[in-house]
């Protein structure tokens, strides 16, 4: 059995061999839609426009939904209900303006002011 086993893989050398060098002299590979070189340049040409256009686009609608975005950034926290259980503190915070939360610009200025 071991002297299978040990013969096979020359075997199987031998019998793929062939086909692996009629592979290899078989010449240039065509295109997978058998189209010439000049239309795939062609199709390629038509794909960068395409690319072009629609880059464009992104840009355009891009700027146009930040500047809406920009336009309509007057949010104020003063209309938001103010509920029993926010700003629960039960004890304060480690930093200087202890009631105010870590990010809370408008807080940290009230602060600043009510010390000075």
């Amino acid at each position: 059995m071991a002297f299978l086993l040990a013969g096979s893989s020359t075997r199987a050398a031998a019998v793929l061999r062939p086909a692996f060098r009629k592979a290899n002299t078989a010449g240039k590979r065509s295109m997978s839609a058998g189209a010439s070189v000049e239309e795939a340049e062609a199709e390629a040409e038509a794909w960068k426009k395409y690319s072009a256009l629609f880059f464009g686009l992104v840009a355009v609608f891009s700027v146009k939904a930040a500047s809406d975005h920009m336009a309509h950034h007057d949010h104020h926290d003063e209309d938001a209900p103010h509920y029993s259980h926010m700003r629960v503190r039960s004890k304060p915070y480690p930093w200087q303006c202890s009631d105010c939360n870590f990010i809370d610009p408008e807080c940290y200025k009230k602060c600043k002011e009510g010390a000075e």
